[in-house]
């Protein structure tokens, strides 16, 4: 099991019998929130243990989850936390990215990135939902270092909140 909870597939030669166990697999799901009480974000790893009473299901979910109180928001800490992550890349499972290169002029690529917003936590700011997301691209060469890097911020504001 991947730690994400999902199923992973290795060293299989069969391509379609993988994809059919996942398209077998999205048929259901279910999907459960939790959220900490403010103050509770003690710096551990908590565990996650999920049962159901029903016999002969499988739920399969994350192992845990690590309390980490939200890192200060200026940019320069987030710009050292970025490059960070890029030298030194960690299993991500907490955000869907699909990122698409294409051939632009002049040799050039253009590159699109689809978010799934779904993972993004909006907050209240002004009057307003707004989330943002902190945006790396680096281009490493065959020794693992980093040749060329730019970052950026994306943010969305939902306007007025409601309710």
């Amino acid at each position: 099991m991947a730690r994400g909870g999902g199923r992973a597939y290795f060293n299989t030669n069969d391509l379609g019998e993988a994809i059919g166990r996942v398209v077998d697999d999205t048929r259901l799901t279910y999907v459960l929130g939790y959220y900490l009480p403010d103050g509770s974000w003690d710096g551990r790893f908590h565990s996650i243990k999920v049962k159901v009473r029903r016999p002969g299901l499988e739920v399969r979910h994350r192992t845990g989850y690590l309390a980490a109180p939200t890192p200060p928001q200026d940019v320069a800490t987030r710009q050292i936390a970025l490059v960070r992550a890029l030298s030194s890349p960690i299993d991500a499972t907490g955000l869907r990215l699909t990122v698409t290169a294409e051939p632009d002029a002049g040799g050039l690529l253009r590159l699109s990135m689809r978010i799934d917003t779904r993972a993004l936590l909006f907050h209240a700011d002004a009057g307003s939902w707004v989330a943002s997301v902190d945006v790396a691209i680096a281009q490493a060469v065959s020794d693992g270092s980093l040749v060329a890097r730019t970052q950026g911020r994306a943010s969305w504001n939902l306007g007025p909140r409601v309710g």
